[in-house]
């Protein structure tokens, strides 16, 4: 058997971990307890994994180590993200991950090297590991509800739509859906993503939980390039101006962030391109310039705000 494929599932075992652990709650990780699973992968494969990294030369041995920090951070990311998609993630926030993670998988590998690991130790190093992570995790405010909670948090559901819906809330006509589009947001599965490439459209959606394909790409819209007269039809539904939204009414929300950002969305609007979204945002639609954007708004029955669709003229 692989293993590199059999360090990959020690190193998800590990992860777990996090998962089924509350790392925000206001307590120390002393009950910790490592599953047998992790032990015994070091009885199991203690003489394959040595041998295994004594065969890779300098380059691959770092090429190794960066490839499973950066899983790991991303890992913890969409687990962060599972528990409350309004967090939002920045690159300096992401590069303390990396370096919490690179000091853990770092040593762990050395020892793995050198066959010198030994469970009480392992164990204390997870705990120090997730100590250090739960100082990080701490400066998100959007985590801070769940600093009283002893057990991991269940996860909040962020609802995927039928393609369908979301062009029938929206009120996108397929007909006059001119391509290229781009479906922010899109989601983990890229429904209306998927439903309009069988029909032909010539379409991408990004969202930083879908996999990288050839109509998705993993990013969040704040590191993505929409340009400038590139898109003849952008949609978003309930995922970036519901986001946007929150941070307006947030005390210390990234509003200005969000503001600049949607700016340039419009700005990537090919001449007569349409930007359809939900939900509203009536604070800063009315300011939107009238001889250059046409602003309409439909009413969604019974959910208490609009759809809109902005053209570019």
């Amino acid at each position: 058997m692989d293993i590199k494929i059999q360090l990959y599932h020690f190193i998800d075992q590990l992860n777990l971990i996090n998962h089924n652990f509350n790392l925000l709650y206001n307590d120390d990780c002393e009950s910790l307890l490592l599953e047998d699973s992790i032990v015994n992968f070091f009885v199991d494969y203690k003489t394959e994994l040595s041998d295994f990294l004594k065969d890779l030369n300098n380059d691959r041995y770092s090429e190794l180590i960066d490839q499973i920090v950066i899983y790991s951070v991303d890992d913890l990311i969409k687990t962060i993200t599972r528990i409350n998609q309004f967090v939002d993630i920045d690159h300096t926030l992401k590069a303390k991950l990396y370096h919490i993670y690179y000091q853990f998988i770092s040593i762990l590998i050395e020892k793995m090297f050198a066959r010198t690991i030994h469970i009480d130790w392992l164990t204390h190093q997870v705990k120090q590991h997730q100590a250090e992570l739960k100082v990080i995790l701490q400066e998100i405010d959007e985590l801070a509800i769940y600093r009283n909670e002893p057990q991991n948090s269940e996860d909040v559901p962020c609802f995927q739509y039928s393609a369908k819906l979301q062009l029938g809330l929206m009120g996108i006509d397929i007909k006059s859906l001119n391509g290229p589009v781009i479906d922010i947001g899109c989601g983990e599965y890229a429904y209306l993503v998927n439903y309009l490439v069988k029909l032909g459209k010539d379409i991408v959606g990004i969202d930083r939980s879908v996999s990288n394909g050839p109509h998705t790409i993993n990013t969040s819209w704040f590191d993505f390039d929409f340009g400038e007269d590139k898109w003849s039809s952008i949609i978003s539904h309930q995922s970036f101006t519901n986001h946007f939204k929150r941070q307006h009414y947030k005390t210390n929300g990234s509003y200005i962030e969000y503001i600049k950002l949607y700016l340039n969305i419009l700005k990537s609007l090919k001449p007569k391109g349409s930007f359809y979204y939900t939900p509203d945002l009536p604070f800063i639609e009315q300011f939107l310039d009238s001889d250059k954007y046409k602003v309409e708004r439909l009413p969604i029955e019974n959910l208490g705000f609009y759809s809109v669709k902005i053209t570019k003229l």
